[in-house]
């Protein structure tokens, strides 16, 4: 019998049999930090837009379809 052992990103599920491999991957994982804004179209229940702040600093705008 042969034991196989794997790693699994917490944040994105990549799989691997390097450990290092997976822990420079969650690493690298930008993560929001905040909601800037959040814009609704006129009588809808969830948002156009999104803009969120994240851990390095960027503000990205997200839109929803």
């Amino acid at each position: 019998m042969k034991k196989r052992i794997e790693y699994i990103c917490e944040v994105c599920d990549l799989t691997s049999h390097n450990k290092e491999k997976v822990e420079n991957c969650e690493k690298s994982h930008v993560k929001p930090t905040s909601i800037i804004r959040v814009e609704y179209a006129p009588g809808e229940c969830y948002p156009l837009f999104i803009t969120i702040r994240f851990s390095n600093g960027r503000i990205k705008e997200l839109t929803y379809r």
